[in-house]
This record gives structure tokens, C-alpha cells and sequence, in this order.
């Protein structure tokens, strides 16, 4: 995959494969592509060249909601909720339009019920959006992801900004989607988030790909300790 915007190559022939049922590691330094890689997968930005395959299928240059209606979901680094909805109606907005099709108001609600009991926010179901904090937002975010049936969870620093505590529930939560069935790939500049629950990392620099392997490589692999804190 190569993306250019104008001269600077924001990505440059980046590949790599995501076996299905587990949770996939995408780290680098600020400014490496991670996003960007995102984006075209989730059909926001279209590539300059090279492709994007799931499930067998040709998807590159999808619409985003197309992409969602294939079994491809994102978060955003920051949230973005409907702020003027209730948490019920935010996560009932991805039901309905999302790859589900859930019929009848009564499932519907059953179904938006559901999904916030999953990501812990059934307590908040009749708050408007813009009322939560910034953990219950990132849930919300996950949620609103998660009522679209997708197979494959993109999930860009849903950590950042949490504290300690927040965060390992956060990891829990994303270790029980991955067990319901959903493949997770998962941005995060918490290393110690990313080494504690991902089956293998891959690592951007400067648009380029430096390493890929499970986290103890990573780890230990000097060309991506260069990266993240210079040479000693």
C-alpha cells in the first residue's frame, strides 16, 4: 500500500496479512501512517496504489459505507458521537444502518441494550452523549462500531487520554470482542497496552514498514528501540 498526499508519501509500499480471530498491533511513531493505513482500509481515503483484500475479496477504494456493509468498522482517535442523541440512540443509528439488519423498534432497542451492557454503559442509556466522560466515550465509540456487525474492528488509540484503570478495562473489553468473533487491529501508542494483548506487531516508520513479528520480537528489536527513543 502507498499513499501520497501531494510529494510526501505517507505510506510506501506497506503489506501485510491480519489472521482472523485475533488481536493485530499497528504502532510507530507520531506521524508513521497508522491513520492513514486506517483510513483507506476503512474507505475514507482512497490509496495511490497497491490494494486491499478481504475475506478474498477485492475492497480497495470502497465507499466507507461500503466497507462497513462488507464486515469493516473503525474508531477515531477522538471520539465522535452524536452529541444531541442519548448513548441508546447513538449505538441504535449504527444498528440500523450498519450490516446487521435488525427489523422491528422493540429488537432494535433490545439489540442497542445489548451491545452497551457489553461495553459497560447500560447505566448511561438515556444520557445525552455529549453528558459522558471521556472513557464512556470511548466506549460509546466502540459501541456505535460494534452495532454495525463488523468482522473486522479497526480500533485507533482507544486508550489514549484514559487513566490506568481505564485503560485495563478498555484491553479487557477488547479481548472479550475478539473473543465474540470480531478480529481487532489496534492502534496505540501505550506500548505496554499493545505488548499486553496483541498476537502480533506490526510497526510503521515514516511511512515504511519497519518490523512485524509477536510482541516479544518487537520488543527486543533495536531498529524499532531506535525509533521510539534514538540511538544511546
Amino acid at each position: 500500500m502507498t499513499k501520497y498526499f501531494g510529494g510526501l508519501a505517507a505510506l510506501k509500499d506497506v503489506s501485510f496479512d491480519v489472521a482472523a480471530g485475533g488481536i493485530y498491533g499497528l504502532i510507530g511513531p507520531n506521524g508513521a501512517g497508522k491513520t492513514t493505513l486506517f483510513g483507506i482500509i476503512a474507505g475514507s481515503l482512497a490509496p495511490t496504489s497497491g490494494t486491499v483484500s478481504f475475506h478474498g475479496r477485492d475492497v480497495t477504494g470502497v465507499k466507507s459505507f461500503q466497507a462497513v456493509r462488507a464486515g469493516i468498522a473503525r474508531t477515531h482517535q477522538i471520539s465522535r458521537p452524536f452529541k444531541s442523541l442519548s448513548v441508546l440512540d447513538n449505538v441504535t443509528v449504527g444498528i440500523r444502518f450498519g450490516r446487521g439488519r435488525v427489523h422491528g423498534s422493540a429488537n432494535v432497542r433490545r439489540e442497542a441494550e445489548r451491545i452497551l451492557e457489553l461495553v459497560g454503559l447500560s447505566h448511561s442509556t438515556a444520557l445525552p452523549a455529549s453528558t459522558l466522560c471521556v472513557g464512556d466515550q470511548k466506549r460509546l465509540e466502540l459501541a456505535r462500531t460494534l452495532a454495525a456487525k463488523p468482522d473486522l474492528l479497526l480500533c485507533d488509540e482507544a486508550c489514549s487520554g484514559l487513566t490506568d484503570n481505564e485503560m485495563v478495562s478498555v484491553l479487557e473489553l477488547l479481548c472479550r470482542i475478539c473473543r465474540l468473533g470480531t478480529t481487532v487491529v489496534f492502534i496505540e501508542h501505550n506500548l505496554k497496552a499493545i505488548f499486553s494483548i496483541c498476537d502480533r506487531v506490526l510497526v510503521l516508520n515514516f511511512g515504511e514498514k519497519l518490523a512485524e513479528g509477536p510482541p516479544e520480537q518487537i520488543q527486543n528489536d533495536p531498529s524499532v528501540i531506535e525509533a521510539y527513543i534514538g540511538k544511546t
